[in-house]
């Protein structure tokens, strides 16, 4: 079982990456097989999924209503971030990386990957001839998330559902 959630994680992941970077937008049912993959893997290793789950999805429901609010102040009317920001694959994949981390886990792949994107364009930007408005987000996501994922399939000690590692860090700085 955990070989098929596997198979189904990394081809999805590939494949959303392919599409999101060649077309700036993904196929429906990638979103529900990576879905159903990381579902899968979290049962196998770890038993508070719920938890995780329906925390990674407030932080990112709060993410996008302070964007909602933000977007909308600055141009006076409410205005629906969907198709105008982001893209409905973007926000649909952010609901799938929630199934994949702990809180800790999670809100560091977020910034990270968040981050990484945003430098990413600049520096597309900077060296194109073609500057692009466009930026491949759940593309980026993917693609970190399939390195991450074939690190730990690699490295079977990484643990992307405990937060343990990253909490002693913190707690030592």
């Amino acid at each position: 079982m955990l070989f098929i959630a596997n198979l189904l994680i990394l081809l999805s992941l590939a494949v959303i990456v392919f599409q999101d970077f060649k077309q700036r937008e993904i196929s429906w049912f990638l979103i529900p097989v990576a879905f159903a993959g990381f579902i899968c893997k979290a049962v196998f290793y770890k038993n508070s999924l719920v938890h995780d789950f329906l925390f990674n999805s407030v932080f990112v429901a709060l993410q996008l209503l302070c964007l909602t609010i933000y977007f909308s102040i600055k141009n006076k009317r409410f205005l629906n971030i969907i198709d105008s920001y982001l893209g409905l694959g973007d926000i649909l994949f952010l609901v799938v990386v929630c199934t994949v981390f702990s809180p800790v886990n999670f809100i560091l792949f977020y910034v990270c990957s968040m981050m990484l994107t945003l430098l990413g364009v600049l520096i597309y930007n900077l060296l194109s001839a073609k500057q692009t408005r466009d930026i491949p987000l759940a593309g980026v996501m993917a693609g970190i998330l399939l390195i991450l994922v074939i690190t730990t399939m690699a490295v079977p000690g990484i643990d992307f559902y405990n937060d343990a590692y990253f909490l002693n860090i913190l707690q030592n700085v």
